[in-house]
């Protein structure tokens, strides 16, 4: 995980460029840059464990986005190498979540595991879909 700063930096970067209303995230590991988007930047943070649960929903909202054609890919080519190292791994109830192709983190193997912009554009679609005005009314072009 990157240090507090250059996350900050980041978000800081995205906000001058396009002002962000409201931020998806797992909190468990980031309740600092949490306070911080609510506090110093005025951003709506919504927390979104990646349970089992949730990666389902997740899973399941992004499946259904590409097919109906909601979003599409813009061809930024990192969201595009975590897509492809994705894999649906299967899970009780005939169920589905994206996940890593391997647990190991042996540095050879690591970015053939990284998944994270697919991980984080899924939390964000599932998270929007529930909420009815926000839905999407013509296709987006999110990634």
């Amino acid at each position: 995980m990157p240090p507090a700063s250059e996350v900050k930096a980041a978000f800081l970067a995205i906000h001058e460029r396009n002002p962000i209303d409201t931020v998806v995230m797992d909190m468990s590991k980031a309740n600092e840059i949490a306070q911080w988007l609510s506090d110093d930047l005025g951003v709506t943070v919504v927390d979104r464990p990646q349970t089992n649960s949730f990666a389902q929903d997740d899973y399941d909202f992004m499946v259904q986005a590409v097919s109906r054609r909601w979003i599409h890919h813009t061809g930024h080519r990192e969201l595009r190498r975590h897509v492809l190292n994705a894999i649906a791994r299967r899970l009780p109830g005939d169920k589905h979540r994206s996940d890593r192709p391997s647990t190991s983190r042996n540095v050879k193997k690591q970015d053939r595991r990284v998944i994270d912009a697919l991980t984080a554009a899924s939390m964000v679609l599932a998270h929007f879909s529930t909420v009815e005005e926000q839905k999407p009314k013509v296709p987006l072009a999110a990634w």
